[in-house]
């Protein structure tokens, strides 16, 4: 059986040799919005570290999907 798999077929696939947050960091460098994406983390980090032991992280999950579409909706 042939996979379909050829050089030629996948000239639109990229591949990132490193981890997944400098990836995401260097794209946003290369658009314009690597200050943005670098304050959103740091904002992000002091606001996990600065909930108690033993949180429910559902609830951390839960709160960051709503502030996420608030600013998305905001935005549009």
């Amino acid at each position: 059986m042939k996979s379909g798999y050829s050089e030629t077929a996948i000239y639109r696939d990229a591949f990132w040799q490193g981890t997944c947050d400098d990836g995401c960091q260097k794209l946003a460098d290369l658009l314009g919005w690597g200050d943005e994406l670098r304050e959103l983390v740091k904002r992000e980090w002091a606001r996990i570290d600065a909930q108690p032991a033993g949180i429910d992280t559902a609830k951390l999950k839960a709160t960051s999907k709503d502030d996420s579409s608030e600013s998305t909706a905001a935005k549009m």
